[in-house]
């Protein structure tokens, strides 16, 4: 059953949430990427030593004279989990993907 909470009341539980958020917040890879040169076929592929990587898929698709547009987004994004904890649930990264596709006929 939810409580209803009035506004103060849900803007100072909003409040703490950064404090708790940070003060358990994964400490794995660089927190800011650093500009380096791509050197391939090595930077193909996940990178573990990051926090949260993503690679996307752009394009266009015709049907007869209508045009879709699309993109297919993947990310992985390292928990902070180590690996040598003893549970088979612990991830040490999650891995998702998000999709849309535009009618531009419809605009």
């Amino acid at each position: 059953m939810l409580v209803p909470m009035d506004r103060r009341a849900l803007l100072l539980s909003i409040a703490g949430w950064p404090a708790f958020t940070s003060a358990q917040a994964p400490t794995v890879g660089p927190a800011v990427a650093t500009r380096s040169a791509l050197r391939f076929p090595a930077d193909f592929g996940a990178h573990p030593d990051t926090r949260t990587e993503w690679w996307y898929l752009t394009g266009t698709l015709q049907a007869d004279v209508r045009l879709w547009g699309f993109q297919l987004t993947f990310f992985r994004a390292a928990t902070g989990i180590r690996a040598s904890q003893s549970s088979r649930f612990n991830a040490s990264q999650l891995i998702f993907a998000h999709a849309a596709l535009t009618d531009l006929q419809q605009g």
